[in-house]
């Protein structure tokens, strides 16, 4: 017996047999439709589709390139903001999706420290500034807010997965389903 509840949580799982393990006794493309069905409602998936009610809030040219930020609705009531780096040589240059990693937020990948301790980072670490990067690289940059990271965390800055996870949880969804 134990109240620390990771180890009893542990215990319990390490002598459980996942659900959907698949037996061999039993047909393969049965399975893996259920298997599927399964995570897809686990996911949260589908989304509810919407209009994507694209909003360009502003739009600056630099010497190197131009800078577009923007917000999408990509389910009902959920705004995502995004950055789009245009090569200003090349207009028509390829696009990199730039993600922002398990940080602050996309002002990371978008080389727009917020903070000094942004500054810092982006010092010590210039290669996170993917957008610059793939700008300097020739292509444009779709620098994208992660859900709970960023403009799009709890406070509007930093990071709030917990939080954000729990309700997801409540709400038969996963945080990593809604970042799909």
């Amino acid at each position: 017996m134990t109240k620390n509840t990771h180890a009893y949580e542990y215990a319990n799982l390490s002598r459980s047999k996942p659900l959907m393990a698949f037996d061999p006794s039993n047909d393969f493309e049965e399975w893996q439709k259920a298997t599927r069905e399964k995570l897809t409602e686990l996911l949260g998936l589908p989304l509810q589709k919407c209009e994507p009610c694209l909003t360009v809030e502003s739009m600056e040219t630099l010497e190197d390139r131009t800078e577009y930020y923007f917000t999408v609705q990509t389910e009902p009531g959920y705004i995502v903001p995004c950055w789009l780096f245009v090569p200003n040589a090349n207009p028509h240059a390829p696009l990199t999706i730039c993600l922002s990693g398990h940080d602050n937020g996309m002002h990371i990948a978008a080389g727009k420290p917020k903070t000094q301790e942004d500054r810092d980072d982006l010092a010590e670490w210039p290669h996170r500034a993917t957008g610059l990067r793939a700008v300097r690289e020739g292509r444009c940059a779709l620098i994208i807010e992660a859900r709970n990271f960023g403009e799009a965390s709890l406070k509007g800055h930093g990071t709030s997965c917990t939080e954000a996870a729990n309700i997801a949880i409540l709400m038969g969804r996963t945080v990593i389903g809604e970042r799909v």
